[in-house]
């Protein structure tokens, strides 16, 4: 039987991942060759950076580091930026009362039955989502 963990992705986790992401990106790498440059697992690549779902210990996080030329605390020192912009731009949103009567607007419209007019492709609306 398969062992379950629950693991708490929190706000500044998901920063470090996001950071990291851009960083591969910007660098043209794959998890695969990350994985040959850092010694870090593809699939616990995929499994923490590219889909949130589990946490880098600290020897992950300095190896996936160094193959990317910085060191662990440039990254985290970056993320803990991002993270608290995140959460001081989730302050506005939640203290906000246009945009808090706006969310009540519409999650009674939805209530009532009602959803969005436009539909993926719809050429009134520009809708070419996806």
């Amino acid at each position: 039987m398969a062992r379950s963990t629950t693991v708490e992705i929190t706000p500044l986790v998901r920063a470090i991942h996001t950071e990291l992401r851009g960083l591969i990106a910007q660098r043209s790498l794959s998890q695969y060759r990350l994985r040959d440059k850092s010694g870090v697992s593809q699939s616990t690549i995929s499994k923490t950076i590219y889909r949130d779902t589990s946490t880098l210990n600290l020897s992950q996080l300095e190896k996936i580091a160094n193959a990317l030329g910085e060191t662990p605390s440039q990254i985290i020192a970056r993320a803990e930026r991002a993270a608290e912009r995140e959460q001081q731009q989730q302050h506005a949103y939640t203290t906000d009362p246009e945009i808090q009567a706006l969310i009540a607007r519409s999650q009674q419209l939805r209530k009532d039955g009602y959803a969005l007019a436009a539909k993926r492709g719809d050429p009134e609306t520009g809708g070419n989502w996806g």
